[in-house]
């Protein structure tokens, strides 16, 4: 069973930041949250993901899933950075899997200096199940995988410091995804 709606004056959302603050923002709507058609038209196209569905419900996509993230994207410039929303087009071209959508939606802040998905940033994800935050590099170059792992292991305490420090904790969950050793870390 999917996020379980709550209900605010205005809006009825799924999922919520804290602290948002109102206002208008670069022309795009103050996020409010995401409706729940967001979710319903993400169990939709699961259930549907064609181009004839994709073309005749897009105008959903675009109000009830791209214009909050667009929304939320605008709210955390000032704190973030410039931000990005994911396209909603699966590359099936290696893939098994030929359908051609996503079935949910993903934003990214990516370091100042980043220049690709692989720099470290923010993510943020939302699908029918849930959503979910996430910060780090998504599957770095072998070179950099390297000196990442040779730098925690030179210097545990330090790593141990930071994914314990309690204002870490508090937000962020590191247990999900972790490896069981550290690989070797020879240069």
């Amino acid at each position: 069973m999917g996020p379980q709606p709550h209900h605010t004056s205005s809006v009825t959302t799924v999922c919520r930041l804290r602290g948002g603050a109102p206002g208008v923002y670069r022309g795009a709507m103050a996020f409010e949250g995401w409706p729940v058609e967001a979710v319903e038209f993400f169990e939709r196209l699961e259930d549907d993901n064609t181009k004839a569905f994709w073309t005749e419900q897009k105008h959903v996509y675009e109000q009830c899933v791209k214009a909050p993230m667009v929304a939320l994207l605008a709210e955390l410039e000032d704190r973030c950075g410039e931000g990005k929303v994911f396209r909603p087009y699966r590359d099936v071209r290696f893939s098994k899997d030929k359908t051609p959508y996503k079935t949910n939606v993903g934003i990214q802040f990516r370091h100042e200096r980043g220049k690709d998905v692989h720099a470290p940033g923010f993510y943020l994800h939302l699908e029918p199940g849930g959503c979910f935050a996430g910060i780090g590099m998504w599957r770095p170059e072998t070179r950099v995988a390297r000196q990442i792992r040779a730098h925690i292991y030179e210097h545990p305490d330090d790593w141990r410091k930071a994914t314990t420090y309690k204002r870490f904790t508090s937000v962020w969950d590191s247990t999900t995804q972790s490896v069981a050793e550290f690989p070797a870390c020879r240069s």
